[in-house]
């Protein structure tokens, strides 16, 4: 059996050929494989995102919401100061008033609306 140049220069063709047609399909295959992958990932991103936007506007509420509880905690706190210099002042002018009157003999206005408490 003897082959000739041309035979083996065929024969050649068609092995690269279906060695090409081989690697094409495992390429194809990497491809698809590789596509998957990429689509899960994609995915795992757009979840990732979704969950970081959520997030961002928990803080941005949680924020807001320590903004306004800092500013009724001021508001408290100039009403307490308020309150606390009106009561020294009262306290103040019911002691300038006791100073000048006898306290056996004077009654204690309003004395019957008074709660008291043991």
């Amino acid at each position: 059996m003897s082959f000739s140049i041309k035979n083996t220069l065929l024969i050649g063709l068609v092995i690269l050929l279906l060695g090409s047609f081989a690697f094409s399909a495992y390429l194809l295959e990497l491809t698809k494989v590789q596509a998957k992958h990429y689509g899960e990932l994609q995915g795992q991103f757009q979840e990732s995102l979704n969950k970081n936007k959520s997030l961002s506007i928990t803080v941005k509420t949680l924020s807001d919401e320590v903004r306004q509880a800092q500013q009724a905690a001021d508001v408290l706190l100039q009403a307490k100061a308020k309150r606390n210099a009106a009561t020294v002042l009262t306290v103040t002018q019911i002691k300038e008033v006791l100073i000048h009157e006898e306290c056996s003999d004077v009654p204690v206005p309003n004395s019957s609306e008074w709660l008291y408490y043991h």
